[in-house]
């Protein structure tokens, strides 16, 4: 099998002659990805067939340099950009038209990785963003103040300790870009015409930034200023990028990284951002709240969404996103909503899935309401959504 490109759609089995695919390649293919996808060997059970399924991933993942596996969404890619928009605070920006009309997930990675690069070369060009960093070193002469007490218990050291203001464009804005640069060349996803973009990107900040160990959370709640308000697009794909890293990637230990989204966690990002840029004035909402209950050995809960009345701080409902094909609530989903509500103290609890439904399901219980209702994402992504709120808004007015 050289040169081959596996394609599976998430969620939908494709079987593969025995022959096709050598024992030692599905054996690796299972250590490897056995968390993104169902690896069923051949056996009776399979008619000595292959079958293989993505599970909620969507990405590009080496196995070894000959086979590449292509993880397609179940839906249009020119949705995931949609989600991907939304979900990395991207929408307010202009992004050049290549990328929604990506025909495949390579394409999609390298046009992202080029209008990264782009877009540094261009801030390199006007001058990096400079920051002042606190630093604390010994010195032949004085600057900024002098540390006494490290003085006083080392007298006889002739340079002296002193803690000044450095003002550098080694700071985290320029290191978050750093460290997302030297993960995409070392992706293996790049195009041969896309590489010198990035390479001269990364040049361009190698000379004055350190590489340090950034993860995607550090690209939230940065600091932007008339001075670096560019930078809030530049950590919106890098935060896209090491989040696709995938969860099998660890510094250092691969020649190559995965491109690999979570899809129900891009769902989740999905619908949290488009509902803060469109819900009503009225309400606010709160994403990924932390709830304990119990004293004695207390359990954390983790929700998804909770919306509030902006007047009254009064908790209006609470909402859990499933990206599960299914016309009905499944019980531990059921039992998780309502363990939410009880938790926040308000009698709605909502169940988002991302695929249309003929009508919303309701459970009541001691006087609680668990919807389910459908944030369609599979057609016209604004479409869905305006279809989504209308219904949201009246469970929430009810």
């Amino acid at each position: 099998m050289k040169n081959k490109i596996i394609e599976l759609i998430e969620h939908q089995p494709k079987e593969y002659p025995r022959e096709d695919i050598d024992m030692n390649l599905g054996e690796l293919l299972y250590r490897k990805y056995g968390s993104e996808i169902d690896v069923e060997f051949p056996s009776p059970k399979t008619n000595h067939r292959w079958r293989l399924k993505s599970k909620n991933w969507v990405g590009l993942l080496t196995l070894n340099e000959d086979v590449t596996l292509s993880l397609k969404p179940k839906f249009p890619l020119e949705n995931l950009f949609g989600l991907w928009e939304y979900a990395y605070r991207l929408k307010s920006f202009h992004i050049p038209e290549g990328v929604t009309s990506s025909s495949s997930l390579s394409e999609f990675y390298n046009h992202l990785a080029k209008i990264l690069a782009q877009r540094i070369n261009e801030r390199g060009k006007r001058g990096l963003y400079q920051a002042y960093i606190d630093r604390e070193e010994k010195l032949p002469y004085i600057t900024g103040k002098m540390n006494l007490t490290h003085m006083m218990e080392r007298p006889w050291e002739v340079d002296i300790q002193c803690e000044y203001e450095e003002n550098t464009g080694d700071n985290m804005h320029n290191q978050i870009l750093l460290a997302t640069l030297y993960g995409i060349l070392r992706s293996g996803h790049l195009r041969q015409d896309i590489i010198p973009q990035v390479k001269l990107a990364y040049k361009t900040l190698e000379s004055t930034v350190s590489m340090q160990d950034i993860t995607a959370r550090d690209c939230l709640n940065q600091v932007y200023n008339s001075l670096n308000k560019d930078y809030q697009l530049l950590h919106g794909l890098c935060r896209f990028f090491l989040e696709s890293r995938g969860p099998n990637y660890e510094s250092g230990s691969h020649t190559t990284i995965p491109f690999i989204v979570n899809m129900a966690g891009l769902f989740e990002l999905f619908v949290a951002e488009w509902l803060a840029i469109h819900l009503p004035a009225q309400y606010t909402i709160k994403a990924q709240e932390t709830v304990a209950i119990g004293e004695d050995n207390p359990m954390a809960f983790h929700i998804d969404l909770v919306i509030y009345d902006r007047y009254t701080g009064e908790v209006k409902a609470v909402l859990d996103t499933k990206y599960k094909d299914t016309g009905a609530i499944q019980n531990s989903d059921f039992n998780q909503i309502l363990a939410y509500a009880v938790s926040k103290r308000t009698k709605k609890g909502i169940l988002i899935y991302p695929q249309r439904m003929k009508n919303s399901i309701l459970y009541g219980t001691n006087g609680y309401e668990i919807r389910g209702i459908s944030f369609d994402i599979q057609g016209d992504i604004e479409v869905g959504g305006k279809q989504f709120l209308r219904e949201l808004l009246s469970i929430l007015r009810d």
